[in-house]
C-alpha cells in the first residue's frame, strides 16, 4: 500500500468511529431523550437528526476506504 492511501485510511477510520458513536448517541441518550418529551417534535427531529448525521458519516467512511483502495492500486 502507497503512503498516500494511509492518511485516506485514518480519515476512513475517524469518519467511521464518529458515526459509531453518533449511532451510540442516538440509541441511549436520543430514545432517553424521546421518552421523556414524548410530544415535542422539535426534540424528535433532534434526535433524528443524530442518526442522519451517523449514517452519513459511515457512508463517507466506507467511500473514503474504497478511494484509498483504488488510489493504492493506481499508484502501484
Amino acid at each position: 500500500m502507497k503512503r498516500v492511501s494511509w492518511p485516506l485510511i485514518l480519515a476512513a477510520v475517524v469518519l467511521l468511529a464518529w458515526g459509531a458513536s453518533d449511532f451510540y448517541h442516538y440509541a441511549v441518550t436520543g430514545q432517553a431523550v424521546l421518552q421523556y418529551y414524548e410530544g415535542a417534535q422539535l426534540v424528535r427531529s433532534l434526535v433524528n437528526y443524530s442518526l442522519v448525521q451517523g449514517l452519513i458519516k459511515v457512508v463517507l467512511g466506507l467511500l473514503v476506504i474504497v478511494v484509498s483502495c483504488f488510489a493504492g492500486k493506481k499508484k502501484a
